[in-house]
């Protein structure tokens, strides 16, 4: 609940809003958490990260160098190394990324890639 006052009103309690599910998303990324092992010690990449793209939606990212961006990208395309760690769940276009093998998602990942550079 919110409050909401306007001058010589009473202070009423107001619903606050909600952020709205996407019934079919394009992309889906749900509590991706990305860890590489670096110098024998853990690298967390990703802590965490929540994202859905609905159809015709743009997403822009901003963010300081090394907060992640690109990691993101390259998890939703598969496109990361076979020894990173990645706990959570990303959908881009029908499949679940945790539950395809390497192999497959790396496959899928060249064949996006593919298709985005042509459209330029």
């Amino acid at each position: 609940m919110g409050i909401a006052v306007s001058e010589g009103a009473a202070i009423t309690d107001v619903a606050t809003p909600t952020v709205p599910t996407i019934s079919d998303p394009v992309a889906d990324v749900t509590d991706l958490h990305v860890t590489f092992r670096r110098n024998g010690r853990d690298v967390h990449a990703l802590r965490g990260v929540s994202v859905q793209i609905a159809p015709g939606e743009i997403l822009g990212l901003v963010g300081e160098s090394g907060s992640g961006k690109s990691v993101l990208g390259f998890s939703m395309l598969g496109l990361l190394p076979e020894h990173t760690r990645i706990d959570g769940a990303v959908t881009v276009a029908g499949p679940t990324w945790s539950t395809v093998t390497t192999r497959t998602f790396a496959r899928f990942g060249a064949w996006i890639w593919a298709r985005c550079s042509r459209t330029r």
